[in-house]
């Protein structure tokens, strides 16, 4: 008999047949998964990926396109801030105000309230300090940049420098310092307290804002505060009086001050013989220390310590004597008498020294954008290092086997020493990126983690 082909004959399905056709090929079921399984797949990367943009831009403080600018370290580009003065320059009368008259009852519902920490760090022991209310711990508008304190009769303030970003807007604000009241510190193991602070407007001497000043560092000295302006062309230092120079902005004219009620104006101005990122004050020695901030590294905003970051000239350290510039006010510019010393880590964002044990302790953080871990270095250097600086002019006998280095979060920023008689010595830190803290070691716990 002879083989024929058996051919299968289809006839379309009407809405009237009862059974299916068992002669009908049906999709296999993995088919019916592919396109469901695919739109699960591009949504959960979506979602991961908004997820960690939210988080990186609350961390960093950022928006998306400052943020991609901020991690690749791009250069912002130059342009012309114009200053901002107030009620368009005129003469106003200016009611002078107290530190204390900032945090006095009647002004309470201008003061913020920030909340006491304990946290341990890179040093391995606890730390105290404070972090911001929500609006400063988020904004990215300012960015807190320079740390120091002032002791006003039986009150303990923290001031803390913040500066404009001028990628957001605000280079016309220039910078603004905040007065926190930390005296019960002592006395606050929990959250359970908390320290009240104000924020206070820099401006020149005629009332004008600094545009474009970043306050990189800050340092209160006989009742004077310091602060570097490290702006093209500036390279000085601008002393407030911070005893005589603080005004209340009338109620009326709050609008044209940005909202601000308090200024501190500019008393004087000094030139300083490097670019000055930042400064503190050196009691030991009787000496301003004077840093400059440099860049060295990968583009992309990862910090880290290398020789050939440390080998680099611009990274400078400068001891200067205030009897021959800073409080000499018969002349403008610093004579260029200072003790330099160079090669030194890289992207410095602050400088304390002082003297423990007949020997010259330097601190120094170095930090460089939103991602990588910050340094705090601690040099310990002989007890001649001083007056031998000026003559090597270099760190030659900088031994980096003999240098103590901690890891800190991301943006670690300026350092400050200060000194409490029943207490000892703390080292003040300021952080610019994720939780945004100030906090405060004791130096001899710094010392004995050590070893």
């Amino acid at each position: 008999m002879p083989l024929t082909k058996h051919i299968r004959r289809y006839s379309p399905l009407s809405i009237e047949d009862k059974e299916n056709d068992d002669s009908r090929t049906l999709p296999s079921s993995r088919y019916h998964l592919i396109l469901p399984l695919r739109c699960a797949v591009l949504f959960f990367i979506t979602c991961m990926l908004a997820i960690v943009m939210f988080f990186a831009m609350h961390s960093f403080h950022s928006s998306l396109s400052n943020l991609i600018h901020d991690v690749l370290g791009a250069k912002s580009k130059t342009s012309t801030v114009e200053a901002v003065c107030l009620n368009g320059n005129r003469t106003v009368e200016m009611k002078r105000v107290s530190i204390d008259d900032l945090m006095s009852t009647s002004n309470a519902q201008f003061n913020r309230q920030a909340t006491p920490i304990s946290k341990s760090f890179g040093v391995k022991t606890t730390s105290n300090g404070f972090i911001w209310d929500n609006e400063d711990a988020t904004t990215t508008k300012w960015r807190p940049q320079g740390v120091t304190t002032h002791h006003s009769s039986n009150t303990r303030y923290v001031l803390v420098s913040w500066y404009g970003r001028k990628d957001e807007g605000y280079a016309n604000r220039g910078g603004r310092i905040s007065f926190v009241d930390v005296s019960e510190m002592p006395h606050c193991p929990s959250t359970s307290c908390s320290y009240p602070y104000v924020h206070v407007l820099l401006v020149d001497s005629s009332m004008c804002t600094l545009p474009g000043i970043h306050v990189g560092g800050i340092e209160q000295f006989n009742d004077k505060l310091y602060v570097a302006d490290s702006r093209s062309g500036m390279q000085r230092i601008i002393e407030f009086d911070i005893t005589n120079n603080l005004f209340e902005v009338p109620s009326e004219m709050n609008d044209s001050m940005f909202g601000y009620r308090y200024l501190l104006r500019q008393s004087a101005s000094f030139q300083s013989s490097i670019k000055p990122s930042f400064l503190s004050y050196d009691a030991d020695s009787e000496k301003f220390l004077i840093g400059t901030y440099a860049r060295c590294g990968p583009r992309v905003g990862i910090h880290v310590d290398s020789e050939k970051c440390l080998m680099q000239p611009k990274n400078q350290l400068v001891w200067l004597s205030p009897n021959d510039a800073i409080l000499q006010e018969k002349t403008d510019v610093i004579e260029d008498q200072s003790l330099s010393c160079w090669h030194c880590f890289s992207e410095m964002q602050g400088a304390a020294s002082l003297k423990f044990n007949n020997r010259t302790l330097i601190f120094i953080s170095s930090s460089y954008g939103p991602i990588a871990d910050s340094h705090l270095h601690v040099v310990n250097m002989s007890s001649t290092f001083i007056d031998e600086c000026s003559q090597s002019q270099h760190m030659n006998d900088f031994d980096l086997s003999k240098v103590r280095t901690y890891n800190y979060p991301p943006g670690l920023e300026d350092l400050h020493k200060e000194h409490l008689e029943e207490q000892g010595l703390y080292i003040w830190m300021v952080t610019e990126f994720g939780t945004r803290m100030v906090i405060s070691t004791l130096l001899n716990d710094i010392m004995l983690s050590a070893h």
